[in-house]
């Protein structure tokens, strides 16, 4: 299951009692829990009925008590268990047997980066088609993805712009949300994102500026000195 398709589940209400999050985009992981958390946990409940927990600091029995507890005043309760790819064998197949007949009233998730994919564990999960892939963005992917970010603040964005954003982050999203950030604060109020307006974020515009103006300096090319400082 990808990102997109479990955010289309959850906002139908279609929630299952337990998921396993697998792949390296932590960043999407981490809006994906928001979102799962803000659908199925009432405001004013939350800290009752949520439960983060690690699998490098909980034992398997430890994260069953957490999922056998019942929620208060909520339809659900949400457990948590980061680094999940750390849990022992013999915690695994104690869990397992709990997945195999969970409570209805628990959703618990399994976050991870790499689970060995021939385990009866990471098999259970994607048996039931309860894996939700993380896996970094392709290009065409993540400018998609910028795009729609730059429209919800009311802005527009050229496809070179894009493009340098892609290359300077490496497709990474959380760096990707930082680099937004800072454009739509550094651009305003212009309501378009240039490349020219990455360039100048990053400094390679006034490093350039410098070596021009020495340039023009030796040259003894006074109009030329002048635009440059005044640009």
């Amino acid at each position: 299951m990808t990102y997109k398709q479990f955010l289309l589940q959850i906002k139908k209400g279609k929630i299952h009692p337990f998921y396993l999050f697998e792949g390296e985009e932590n960043y999407l992981k981490k809006r994906a829990l928001h979102k799962l958390r803000k659908k199925i946990l009432p405001s004013q409940n939350q800290n009752f009925n949520f439960q983060p927990l690690n699998a490098t600091q909980h034992t398997g029995q430890q994260i069953l008590e957490a999922a056998y507890q019942l929620p208060f005043n909520s339809r659900w309760q949400l457990v948590i268990v980061e680094e999940a790819e750390n849990l022992s064998l013999k915690d695994k197949e104690k869990i397992l047997d709990y997945l195999k007949n969970p409570l209805d009233t628990t959703c618990i998730v399994f976050v991870g980066e790499k689970f060995d994919t021939g385990e009866k564990f990471y098999r259970f999960f994607k048996q039931k088609n309860k894996v939700v892939s993380f896996n970094p963005l392709s290009e065409k992917e993540a400018a998609v993805w910028i795009r729609r970010k730059i429209e919800k603040e009311g802005k527009t964005i050229t496809d070179e712009a894009i493009f340098q954003l892609y290359e300077r982050t490496g497709g990474d999203v959380s760096l990707i949300q930082n680099e937004i950030d800072k454009l739509i604060s550094f651009t305003h109020p212009k309501t378009s994102i240039q490349e020219s307006d990455i360039l100048k974020l990053s400094g390679e515009v006034t490093q350039k500026n410098i070596f021009d103006f020495i340039q023009a300096f030796r040259q003894k090319d006074l109009s030329s000195t002048l635009h440059i400082l005044h640009t």
